[in-house]
């Protein structure tokens, strides 16, 4: 379902879906420090931007969470998190160094692959004891089902693991671009999506998901 507000509540329980869905994701515990409340600031100040100028997804359980966001300068929106950033300085410096870093970096890569007005899905999680149930198939259909009524383009980044997944709504991988930090090295593989609808073929795969 699509948010337009959240509660305290709610609020908390999309965060710990998202820390639970990336809690043994070596991507996010390396940009973060390997410190669980860094990650948790940036998962809510995602979720509060998703929520002011983004849509936001929700499984009917809080199970599964998708965020999306529109294509705006990346240190415009990095100013609209000062309050994060700031309670990240005083917990880990290295880890706020970090997340900047690869969010710079990864939106770079968007800036040269996506087309002007698309809209982006960073982040989305479902929690690992509710994943490989549909859940993630839903929120996708769900999201896509609405971006193809306005017309517009989607983009994320992921890995090899997830490739496929995303293959099965239409998204097109482009070339893996490396990210390398000391003996730390990553693939950063980003993948377009069309405003065109989802062809019979695409809806009949699916369906059987």
């Amino acid at each position: 379902m699509l948010l337009k507000k959240a509660s305290k509540t709610e609020m908390q329980l999309m965060v710990e879906t998202l820390l639970d869905a990336f809690a043994e994701d070596m991507l996010w515990n390396f940009i973060s420090n390997f410190n669980k409340r860094v990650r948790e600031l940036v998962f809510r100040f995602l979720i509060v931007l998703g929520l002011r100028n983004g849509k936001v997804f929700v499984s009917p359980g809080f199970e599964g969470v998708a965020v999306w966001l529109p294509s705006v300068s990346f240190w415009v929106t990095l100013r609209a998190a000062w309050k994060e950033i700031i309670l990240c300085l005083f917990i880990s410096p290295r880890g706020l160094f970090r997340t900047i870093q690869y969010l710079d970096f990864c939106t770079s890569i968007e800036d040269e692959v996506a087309p002007k007005g698309h809209w982006t899905l960073f982040p989305f999680g479902i929690a690992r004891e509710y994943q490989r149930k549909g859940i993630g198939t839903s929120l996708m259909k769900e999201s896509l089902s609405y971006f193809e009524e306005v017309g517009v383009p989607c983009y994320l980044d992921t890995d090899e693991n997830t490739i496929s997944f995303y293959e099965r709504f239409g998204f097109v991988a482009a070339e893996a671009y490396p990210y390398q930090k000391g003996q730390w090295a990553f693939q950063v593989i980003p993948m377009l999506r069309s405003s065109l609808v989802l062809t019979e073929e695409m809806a009949l795969s699916l369906s059987t998901v």
